[in-house]
């Protein structure tokens, strides 16, 4: 006997369905959660965890809800944020290769990649926020448009 949503008597969707579209990544949740809290504590650091913002498939596991199963964490920066200070603490606690799109840096095994923007995309500056974990992160909002248009970003 299926479930019904109780209105309609459409059939509900079960978790099930909805992870049979989910690449399977090369790391676990742990890892995962763990370099996206690193991911955090680096911007703190540099004074950005209010402007950055999580993107692609790290949005999309967060956007529906679900735990972290990508294989890497997606970031982007404005880059009118990022001033010779910023870059100066990124060298000192994450990678000595800061080039002027961004930086890539590893936690652990996971891949970390930041992109400094210079467009001005409404996705960013209205972003939106997600609990995960111990802290709050910043996704891209008008998700349909920004998913449709996500490689033009630059």
């Amino acid at each position: 006997m299926s479930k019904t949503n109780g209105q309609s008597g459409v059939p509900t969707k079960n978790k099930v369905d909805q992870k049979a579209t989910v690449a399977v990544s090369h790391y676990s949740k742990e890892e995962l959660d763990h370099a996206l809290l690193e991911s955090f504590d680096l911007m703190q650091r540099v004074l950005l965890d209010a402007v950055y913002v999580l993107v692609g498939e790290g949005a999309r596991c967060l956007k529906e809800n679900r735990g972290l199963d990508c294989d890497k964490l997606e970031f982007v920066i404005e880059a009118r944020e990022v001033n010779p200070m910023v870059i100066s603490t990124l060298k000192s606690f994450a990678t000595w290769d800061v080039r002027d799109d961004g930086f890539d840096w590893k936690v652990g095994n996971v891949p970390l990649h930041f992109t400094f923007v210079k467009g001005d995309y409404p996705y960013f500056k209205f972003a939106d926020y997600r609990m995960y974990g111990p802290e709050q992160y910043k996704i891209p909002n008008q998700w349909s448009e920004y998913w449709k248009h996500k490689e033009e970003i630059t």
